[in-house]
């Protein structure tokens, strides 16, 4: 199976946001900066313009501080 994300040396930051659809596994990934609100709200309009037809959709984040941001809530 090919690599799908090159191994760091270790002192290279690698932030990645994603998501994976537990129904069929496809999956949605950002390569950012940095991991932030800011990158988060990317995330979650990768994620609604994937599933634009869709009602409803049910998001789980850990407890990451950026992920109780003002700016991702509203």
């Amino acid at each position: 199976m090919p690599v799908t994300v090159e191994q760091s040396s270790g002192r290279d930051r690698l932030n990645i946001h994603g998501a994976i659809d537990l129904e069929t596994g496809r999956t949605v990934m950002k390569d950012v900066l940095t991991v932030d609100a800011a990158s988060t709200i990317m995330l979650l309009m990768a994620i609604e313009a994937m599933y634009s037809g869709k009602r409803l959709l049910h998001v789980f984040l850990d407890n990451a501080r950026f992920h109780h941001a003002k700016l991702v809530q509203i």
